[in-house]
């Protein structure tokens, strides 16, 4: 049987796509929290923690960091960006901070993954 509140048309499908898209365009503002998207998708912090648990098998910062990472990746595909940079417009205030999460997500330093673009 179907989870109701999963619906599209349902409130709490309403705040997830919300949210999502919210964070699509916002991610890379470093004073991003779970706290401002929750208020952009008029839900409370933690019933908006509890959907994308719920609903993309990842937590809130888990899915801000993949945006993140994904973003910094395409950024770095040109040769004339650099790595502080990418991070910097990817949402990151920490270069330190940058490196530990690419690292996390894509299994390597993004100096190595940049090196092994074609």
């Amino acid at each position: 049987m179907s989870n109701p509140g999963a619906r599209a048309s349902s409130p709490r499908g309403r705040a997830r796509r919300a949210a999502l898209a919210y964070l699509a365009v916002a991610f890379p503002d470093p004073q991003l929290d779970l706290g401002r998207v929750a208020t952009h998708a008029a839900v409370t912090p933690t019933h908006l923690a509890h959907l994308f648990t719920q609903h993309t098998g990842r937590t809130f910062l888990q899915h801000l960091r993949a945006h993140r990472i994904a973003h910094a990746q395409r950024l770095l595909r040109s040769p004339a960006m650099s790595i502080k940079a990418a991070a910097y417009d990817s949402g990151y205030r920490y270069l330190g901070r940058f490196r530990r999460d690419f690292h996390r997500v894509q299994g390597v330093a993004a100096s190595v993954w940049r090196g092994t673009l074609p």
